[in-house]
């Protein structure tokens, strides 16, 4: 069963319970593959397991100072949805970064979750493209590997993201505000357990809305270790795209779009339904109707404790019919 966190203190919660762990990758392929990649990856790990390859991942950031990929971002022609990808496979010392920025993509794909047997064929070719391409020929040890490919998935699908959305809406902090590229990350409980009043049994899924808790990097212990490399590169890009804006200003974080009128959108809001609503006025959420024949086994949603305000509600999305939520955030991709 899958349920959904909204509340604020229940998702930093979870996010710092060790009894909820990420969804298991499943069965190690060989190296090359996406099964080993799943499998290797911090994203994906818990326990030991995860705080090596973190320590890895921290390591090779350390190396990168953010005012480097800023500045690289700011000078790069590429667009917004290969930008971030490109300045960090260069300062991860790749030797053929177009071929990297082309490989990243498939993988990206298929990252959270299995997709059909041409995806996940496609994506076992690039991964070991993207293998040979990052141990180079000192081989480097494959668990490093594989943390600097799950860096450059990350940086696609969410610094990427941000690169769009910051773009969009002016700036980097409107656009996280607007448009979080990352809205939800997965824990898995691992014994039966309570959260905010929920009953929550062990084997449950349980879909932590990150963005509605204020958490777009994630939260302790595994927020995300490259906030402000995500941040700089995204800065870069945003001088790049202001037109003029110099190397050095783009280094001290200081070049936004110009601002939008207030015409074009800002400040707009979409409930779930998708009807258009003021920031200033609050939506309180209501419980969906019941669907058709399927009151005692479909889909159902309510709030665990008194939706007296938007931040105050945490509701609740199980299936029994097949183990998918039919009120999911609208993404559910993290870095945490």
């Amino acid at each position: 069963m899958e349920i959904l966190v909204e509340r604020a203190a229940d998702v930093r919660a979870v996010l710092a319970d060790s009894r909820f762990v990420p969804v298991p990758p499943g069965p190690a392929g060989p190296v090359g593959s996406m099964a080993w990649l799943r499998s290797a990856v911090a994203r994906f790990s818990h326990g030991p397991a995860h705080a090596r390859r973190r320590a890895l991942v921290e390591a090779e950031l350390a190396a990168i100072a953010p005012e480097r990929l800023r500045a690289a971002a700011a000078r790069s022609p590429r667009p917004a949805g290969e930008v971030a990808v490109a300045v960090l496979a260069e300062a991860l010392g790749a030797a053929d970064v177009d071929a990297v920025v082309a490989a990243v993509p498939p993988v990206a794909a298929v990252y959270l979750a299995r997709g059909a047997a041409a995806a996940e064929h496609a994506a076992d070719a690039a991964v070991a493209t993207l293998v040979a391409l990052l141990a180079g020929s000192s081989g480097v040890e494959e668990e490093l590997v594989a943390n600097r490919i799950g860096l450059l998935v990350q940086a696609y699908a969410a610094t990427g993201g941000l690169v769009r959305a910051a773009a969009e809406h002016g700036s980097v902090a409107d656009g996280l505000r607007a448009a979080p590229p990352v809205r939800s990350t997965r824990r898995v409980a691992t014994v039966d357990a309570r959260v905010g009043g929920t009953a929550v049994a062990a084997g449950d899924t349980l879909v932590l809305d990150i963005a509605a808790a204020g958490l777009p990097f994630g939260g302790e212990p595994r927020v995300c270790p490259g906030r402000a490399h995500a941040l700089a590169i995204t800065e870069g890009a945003l001088a790049a795209r202001a037109g003029g804006a110099s190397s050095a200003e783009a280094e001290q974080g200081r070049v936004v779009l110009p601002p939008r009128k207030q015409s074009e959108g800002f400040g707009s809001c979409t409930t779930r339904s998708g009807r258009s609503c003021s920031p200033t006025r609050g939506i309180t959420p209501r419980r969906p109707p019941s669907r058709r024949g399927g009151s005692a086994t479909g889909p159902r949603r309510w709030p665990t404790s008194s939706p007296s305000s938007p931040a105050s509600a945490s509701w609740v999305s199980t299936s029994r019919t097949g183990g998918r939520t039919a009120h999911s955030p609208r993404s559910t991709t993290s870095g945490q």
